[in-house]
């Protein structure tokens, strides 16, 4: 399986452009970098 990394610059255009969910439906693993988990996802996930 394909893995993909990805920066925040990358997330925030998908989801402006309303691909996210469609993104995910791809045969593909997704990464990000720790410290943008840290610092955008993990506080909205409280």
């Amino acid at each position: 399986m394909l893995l993909l990394i990805s920066d925040a610059n990358i997330l925030i255009d998908m989801e402006a452009g309303e691909i996210m969910e469609k993104l995910f439906l791809l045969p593909l693993q997704f990464a990000m970098p720790d410290i943008l988990y840290w610092e955008e996802i993990e506080p909205g996930t409280q």
